[in-house]
């Protein structure tokens, strides 16, 4: 690829927010490239699905490789291997350019040569899949025959609810996932039954790694995909309808018990915080957080410095459901704590010192904070004493003062269970920044925390 390491961006183009190869076609080679409306493509454009330049030059070079040895076979006559997604739009092209002049002879030609394409994807369906994307395959064979994938409704729902939150988005699909893991990779979901879904409930029973509520979430996250898929006749039923009520309760899908930290629990945390040379900076800022916020540790470990918000107000726009995300103020305490990390921070993210690695930041942040627990009160003490106990903790503070219950949801992110909450706009941030301001820890506390931000080593 010596045109690409002289001028290194080469064939690459910037189309909005994510880059694109673009590769000229020769003249004497357009007839072997058409639109879908059957004209010649004077110029091969695809589009690389990434902002980021690095990774755009890494899938250029492989895909502009591929078109140039391409074009040299197709000038020297030899057999080129087309990719599935490939065939499918040439003959689909000629299709409905036939379809456009009233050509019947090229109509019944290229309608013979699509079922044969058919024919052959089925034969071997994993070959055409090295090319191309599964969710550009499915789309494409869905135009050519009208036949569903589980992918292809899966992709078209995630497109159609475009303002799903990024947790919602990779929860569905983790869902389709599981499901094409059990039924197989090319199955259509017109012809999966009830009984199939029962069999993969019964699967899901059988997993005892996994709580009873997951498995749940499992369910009904592909009872709203398939109720989605019916009003679009994509599928005839719901066989995924009450389905999560199959599941078996275990003492795996409770809860675990929390207990908030008393006082004295905090200044052990302090005071041991104090003493440590590794990670003392992210447990500092974790547990100053935590105490004044009650927050999630995903949450807190998802925040970006863009999601700092005038006023020292947390933009949450990703958790654990819908109540989660959410716009919430700041006690006046971690003001100048935020101003720090907004100022020093490095990398894009709020809470510094995670490194990026595969691990997720909220499971690296939380094995820290539980490997200093254990070592400052002993292997397997306390278990019930956790991070998820400053959300009980500040629970516990928003009763003393005496805060309105749909106040104390809001800010922590609880899910209100009654109908209440779906009424009216919820409390607003000066109503919540009121509550907040009454939330009092006793002195001793409140001046080892401030001791504890004051040893911070920026």
């Amino acid at each position: 690829m010596k045109p690409m390491s002289k001028k290194p961006d080469s064939y690459l183009k910037l189309r909005g927010n994510t880059y694109s190869i673009q590769v000229n076609i020769p003249i004497e080679l357009r007839e072997s490239y058409l639109t879908k409306n059957g004209n010649q493509q004077s110029k091969y454009i695809e589009a690389l699905g990434t902002d980021n330049l690095l990774k755009a030059r890494m899938l250029r070079d492989k895909r502009v490789a591929e078109l140039l040895l391409e074009f040299e076979a197709l000038k020297a006559g030899d057999e080129v291997t087309i990719t599935m997604v490939g065939e499918l739009r040439c003959e689909l092209a000629k299709y409905r350019k036939a379809e456009a002049n009233s050509d019947e002879e090229a109509m019944f030609s290229a309608e013979t040569n699509l079922e044969a394409l058919e024919e052959h994807y089925h034969l071997d369906p994993a070959k055409h899949l090295e090319d191309s994307t599964k969710d550009e395959l499915s789309t494409t064979l869905y135009d050519a025959y009208k036949t569903t994938s589980i992918t292809f409704i899966s992709e078209q729902y995630l497109k159609h609810k475009s303002d799903l939150s990024l947790s919602t988005n990779q929860k569905m699909r983790r869902y389709v996932k599981e499901l094409i893991a059990f039924m197989g990779r090319d199955v259509r979901p017109e012809l999966v039954t009830r009984k199939d879904a029962l069999a993969f409930t019964g699967e899901l029973n059988l997993q005892k790694h996994r709580g009873a509520k997951l498995k749940r979430d499992t369910l009904s996250g592909l009872s709203t995909l398939w109720t989605w898929a019916r009003k679009r006749e994509f599928v005839s039923d719901n066989i995924f309808a009450d389905m999560r009520n199959e599941i078996h309760t275990s003492s795996r899908g409770t809860a675990k018990a929390r207990d908030p930290f008393s006082n004295t629990d905090i200044l052990d945390i302090v005071d041991g915080i104090h003493k440590l040379e590794k990670h003392k900076r992210l447990l500092s800022i974790l547990t100053i957080l935590g105490m004044y916020t009650g927050i999630r540790e995903a949450e807190l470990t998802g925040l970006r410095v863009k999601h700092i918000l005038d006023g020292h107000v947390l933009d949450i726009v990703a958790g654990k459901n819908v109540d989660a995300v959410r716009k919430i103020p700041t006690h006046s305490s971690l003001h100048l704590l935020i101003d720090r990390l907004v100022e020093n921070s490095s990398d894009g993210w709020l809470i510094p010192d995670i490194p990026n690695r595969k691990t997720p930041r909220e499971t690296y942040a939380s094995a820290k904070f539980s490997d200093f627990k254990q070592k400052l009160w002993g292997h397997n003490e306390r278990p019930k004493l956790t991070f998820h106990s400053f959300r009980h903790t500040i629970e516990d503070l928003f009763r003393e003062a005496e805060v309105y219950p749909a106040t104390a949801r809001k800010l922590t992110g609880r899910k209100d269970k009654g109908s209440e909450g779906v009424y009216g706009g919820g409390s607003s941030i000066a109503k919540m920044r009121t509550a907040l301001e009454n939330l009092k820890y006793n002195h001793g506390v409140s001046k080892a925390v401030q001791s504890l931000f004051d040893n911070i080593k920026w």
